[in-house]
């Protein structure tokens, strides 16, 4: 088995052999007379594991050089040999130089050695956690770009089915059929939100923001379009009134991703009783902000939900099909394009979503 490399930095070269013969066995031992030897052996060898420098250099303090070495060199545990005590020094080689350990010379034999094991030990733990860390930030990278990856290509299968739903419920062979049909479509449906929540997450946590003018009218034109499968099963009218006067500048792929959820919410979450189904969206300018509202004379949410509502997974309702991870994203969404957004609810009567976002970027 290889022995643990350990560096020491000391001017007195009776202190480099004496250390040499003592510790030869139990390390392998490099040394370094001076500050510029020091740096060409850390710049050669990579795994040194503990770095010792005695505090009294000819030209530079150990401190100092261990401060400057934690930036080019982080990884190896520092220790510092000291022949007196200064509060002041002591201080900064722990907050700046964060020195592992002191050793006073002369040192104890036992002491020190006990000290460059401790300090080994420190450096393996940290090593592995951060492998560890590499490990679960790779793993978890697969599984989000395998689920992306996977829910993407469901997307146009479940489309073709929804399709294929629409011609059939045409046909005069399922024209009476009242059972099976509708239930096929609405479990289609709830699939399809689900997956299109799965690629909404991923494409928001991925995807950096770009701000530019975007044309109101025609994004929320592509929302409603995208849902229109959704709006004819539920039987939902959509009402428009926009009078913001300013240009909206912002991410046009997060606003799409925010009032998707929104108009989506809206639509599902109606009251089965409820002849006059609807979705507004309304606009304003407030201030240096302009102000969109996505409001439905719904089912409601109860008040002492609201505080958990923007929380993934989190369903307000027993009678939500989501994946309780829409209002998550939305919040997301509104967070990387600077805006705010709140909620106000009123069980039987519907809900309003305020967004508010700022006109200068």
């Amino acid at each position: 088995m290889s022995l643990d490399t350990i560096l020491l930095i000391d001017d007195e070269p009776s202190n480099l052999v004496s250390f040499k013969a003592l510790f030869r066995r139990r390390f392998n031992v490099l040394l370094a007379k001076n500050i510029g030897e020091a740096l060409l052996i850390l710049e050669a060898h990579s795994m040194i594991k503990v770095i010792i420098c005695d505090q009294k250099l000819e030209n530079e303090s150990g401190v100092n050089f261990l401060k400057d070495v934690k930036f080019k060199f982080p990884d190896p545990i520092r220790i510092i040999l000291t022949g007196f005590e200064d509060v002041e020094v002591l201080t900064d080689a722990i907050n700046a130089a964060e020195v592992f350990r002191f050793i006073s010379k002369p040192w104890n034999e036992i002491d020190f050695d006990n000290a460059i094991v401790k300090a080994i030990e420190v450096y393996d733990y940290k090593e592995s956690l951060k492998k560890s860390n590499s490990d679960l930030k790779k793993a978890y990278n697969e599984l989000t770009k395998f689920v992306y990856s996977a829910s993407h290509d469901m997307r146009a299968p479940l489309a073709s089915v929804i399709g294929l739903v629409e011609l059939a419920k045409e046909d005069p062979y399922f024209k009476n059929d009242a059972f099976y049909l509708p239930n096929i479509e609405k479990s289609i449906l709830k699939l399809d939100d689900f997956v299109r929540n799965i690629v909404e997450y991923y494409q928001n946590r991925e995807k950096a923001s770009e701000f530019e003018e975007v044309d109101l009218h025609a994004l929320l034109s592509t929302c409603i379009e995208s849902l229109n499968n959704y709006r004819a099963f539920l039987k939902v009218s959509i009402e428009l009134d926009l009078k913001h006067q300013t240009p909206i500048v912002t991410d046009p792929f997060r606003l799409q991703i925010i009032l998707s959820n929104l108009i989506s919410n809206g639509i599902k979450y109606q009251k089965e009783s409820n002849s006059n189904k609807k979705v507004k969206i309304s606009s304003q300018n407030i201030n240096n902000e302009v102000e969109l509202v996505v409001s439905d004379n719904g089912i409601g949410i109860e008040h002492s939900k609201l505080p958990d509502l923007f929380k993934m997974f989190f369903r307000a309702t027993t009678q939500s099909s989501g994946s309780g991870i829409g209002l998550y994203i939305v919040q997301e969404a509104v967070n990387a394009i600077g805006g705010r957004i709140a909620v106000n609810s009123i069980v039987d009567e519907g809900s309003e979503f305020r967004i508010y976002i700022p006109t200068q970027i």
